[in-house]
């Protein structure tokens, strides 16, 4: 008689990435305006004191906007970036808003977004259609398999 193997435990995963190559481990939280500027105006460079090393290069990072804003953030783009459309503050939900693609840490770059001392180079971004509402810490930080799963569904494209 022949038996079927042991069922496997299955992965806490109930949704998987969109792409496998889209998967994400951690978060970073940034005041607002600085994620909205990574998911819709270009901003290809986060400025840190130091390296991002828990993310591997070609990684991809989710992008949390907290609760904080900067006001001295959003007269910096406003200044360099007169024409874009920046909304007002209450159209800017908190929450994981998107996923970009982490390139690698830079000490230079002629990026207009590099103001260093270390720049965490970012890549392709993905934009979620709805943010995920969820609270941010400081310094990267590993969202809970509930959290990622709403990532991985907000990323899914309507038919």
């Amino acid at each position: 008689m022949q038996t079927s193997p042991p069922p496997t435990k299955p992965s806490p995963r109930t949704i998987p990435p969109v792409d496998d190559f889209l998967e994400f481990e951690y978060a970073i939280t940034l005041h607002r305006p600085w994620p909205y500027a990574i998911a819709h105006l270009g901003k290809d460079i986060e400025n840190r004191t130091r390296n991002l090393l828990c993310v591997k290069p070609q990684g991809w990072l989710a992008i949390h906007a907290g609760r904080g804003y900067d006001f001295t953030g959003e007269d910096w783009i406003r200044q360099r970036f007169p024409d874009c459309h920046l909304p007002e503050l209450t159209e800017q939900r908190p929450g994981i808003i998107a996923i970009s693609q982490f390139l690698g840490n830079v000490s230079e770059s002629q990026s207009v977004w590099f103001g260093g001392p270390v720049g965490w180079q970012l890549g392709e971004v993905k934009v979620l259609l709805d943010a995920v509402d969820c609270p941010g810490k400081q310094g990267p930080w590993k969202p809970s398999e509930e959290i990622k799963n709403a990532v991985y569904e907000n990323l899914k494209v309507p038919f």
